[in-house]
């Protein structure tokens, strides 16, 4: 069964907002580039343009690729996929499934990972959950999965209806 993952409205406003201002960015610097020609700009001057060019335009690409595009549960496994590729956890593997609610989270910091753009993905941690891999695209409908081995993950599916689902064939 897929079970949608959709954009929260601060995602849907933050991501605009990110890709909109980079490609106001780099459109400056590209947009005046017949002037900065004659006026005998230096060659390391195009040469800096282009890396924070490449550089900016790979945050967007990166982040776009390994954002949640939605769950499916099927065989006994939950499969997360994302643009570029999925990730796969066996019933087996999990330990506890519940949802979990704002106060359930306490104060949760960005360790290694992206929080509105595309989504909420990579690292974080949670006062009161601890370390957590986060493959979500809204701050609500959060279901905290924790695995034998000690991971713990945070997906967030528009139907909750997905916590049963995980719970009875676990």
């Amino acid at each position: 069964m897929i079970y949608k993952a959709s954009f929260d409205t601060t995602t849907k406003v933050l991501s605009t907002v990110i890709v909109a201002a980079i490609l106001v960015i780099v459109g400056s610097f590209w947009g005046n580039i017949a002037q900065s020609v004659g006026a005998g700009v230096p060659l390391s001057t195009f040469f800096g343009k282009i890396l924070l060019t490449l550089l900016l335009l790979s945050i967007i690409i990166f982040v776009f690729l390994y954002s949640i595009n939605y769950y499916r549960i099927e065989n006994n496994t939950l499969f997360i996929h994302r643009r570029l590729n999925t990730v796969a956890v066996t019933f087996a593997e999990i330990k506890t499934v519940r949802a979990v609610a704002d106060a359930d989270m306490g104060l949760v910091f960005r360790t290694f990972g992206v929080g509105g753009l595309f989504g909420y993905l990579g690292k974080f941690s949670s006062s009161k959950l601890g370390s957590l891999t986060y493959y979500a695209t809204q701050n609500k409908n959060r279901v905290f999965i924790e695995l034998h081995n000690g991971k713990k993950l945070l997906i967030t599916p528009d139907d909750m209806g997905m916590v049963e689902k995980l719970r009875s064939n676990n």
